[in-house]
């Protein structure tokens, strides 16, 4: 009895952590907007878009080929993150070259405070990386309030750099034991190259539409969405959420009790995602003050849903050692993604960008199940 808790404490605890952190990006966007304007946190949205791009792209997938080199060698677990960490921090100085530099000690900071969420998993640290996140949060909004008459996109780099560098210490110094210095070489990138496509692709899959709209719409329409889609990524993760504390066994089931479960998470997806979408709304009223159609909303809708259906797809895909399909999938929905988005918001607006978003879902629920049936049937 006491192990079944232990296990749900910790999956309760690395639900909550994943669901904070783009909780507070809600909250902060909120305080930015309520306090100056929808144009002055755009503003900042066009930074922070490339710094978080880039900052993906630096990762280079280091959690996800930690996780696996961990769980086969766990006694060399510093040397191994060691050997990732200092390659990827090398390869980030010279954006020095290319970049302001406040921006420049935001990234870095960004990067070094990411290469410890391998070790926050890992370590099932959830809690302490829950305080952390808290507490640098807390500190953003402080001195926002403090300074929200004379705001600009400049202090809120300012603050979120700080935010990242007071991270670094405090989660420096709770896995303290880890850090030293072994020099693994460049091999590191070819051989953590397949994680990267995965996690690169998954995110620019996901967020190709926002980095569109940041280069084709003014500052305000920028925010607009960025606080909506946030929203909407928000509503997705629900399903990896209801799923997760049944993920283990997701990997033993057969072919057709997989189609069982995407249909009755796709049918729960029916039900969640109305009245998810109808407080999404008010939420975006209240906090923020925007008034979207329904017309959005109801596209914001036919974006969440099909996750609901093609989730426990991936997981089975993984288990068939089918990452390619998953790896696939997320680069032609990026590339099509970006190529509606260009199509449709000069008509529409924002609005022609969720409705590409909301196309590139279905396309890729319609692309897992045409892929799933051509592998079943090779197989048979």
């Amino acid at each position: 009895m006491r192990k079944i808790i232990r296990r749900s404490t910790v999956i309760l605890q690395n639900s909550l952590y994943n669901l904070l952190l783009p909780a507070i990006n809600i909250l902060l966007a909120s305080l930015v907007i309520r306090l100056t304007s929808k144009t002055l946190w755009g503003g900042f949205v066009d930074v922070l878009v490339v710094v978080q791009f880039t900052a993906q792209v630096a990762a280079w997938g280091n959690k996800e080929y930690l996780l696996r080199g961990f769980s086969r060698q766990p006694a060399t677990m510093p040397h191994q993150w060691q050997a990732a960490f200092y390659p990827r921090l090398l390869i980030a100085c010279p954006l020095i070259l290319l970049a302001d530099a406040k921006i420049f000690i935001w990234l870095l900071g960004l990067i070094i405070a990411a290469s410890f969420d391998v070790l926050i998993l890992y370590r099932k640290a959830f809690f302490y990386a829950i305080r952390v996140e808290l507490i640098a949060a807390l500190g953003v909004a402080i001195v926002i309030v403090a300074r929200y008459q004379t705001l600009i996109v400049d202090d809120l780099i300012t603050f979120f750099a700080l935010a990242a560098w007071l991270k670094v210490i405090l989660l420096g110094y709770r896995f303290r034991d880890v850090l030293g210095f072994t020099w693994g070489g460049f091999s590191y990138f070819q051989a953590a190259f397949p994680f990267f496509l995965l996690t690169f692709s998954g995110a620019l899959a996901s967020r190709i539409d926002l980095y569109t709209v940041s280069l084709l719409r003014l500052d305000e329409e920028v925010a607009q969405y960025q606080v909506f889609i946030n929203l909407m990524l928000y509503l997705q993760a629900l399903s990896n959420f209801i799923l997760l504390p049944y993920t283990k066994n997701v990997y033993r089931l057969t072919d057709s009790s997989i189609r069982k479960l995407s249909h009755r998470l796709f049918i729960l997806g029916i039900f969640i995602t109305p009245p998810a979408i109808l407080v999404a709304w008010g939420v975006l009223w209240v906090l923020y003050d925007v008034r979207f159609s329904g017309v959005m909303m109801l596209l914001g809708g036919a974006f969440v849903l099909p996750i609901y259906a093609f989730l426990p797809l991936i997981y089975r895909l993984y288990k068939r050692n089918e990452q390619r399909v998953v790896l696939w999938v997320n680069l032609y929905g990026a590339v099509l993604n970006l190529i509606l988005n260009i199509i449709f918001l000069p008509i529409m607006g924002i609005t022609g960008a969720i409705l590409s978003s909301a196309i590139i879902q279905w396309g890729m629920l319609y692309a897992y199940l045409s892929n799933l049936r051509r592998i079943n049937h090779k197989t048979q």
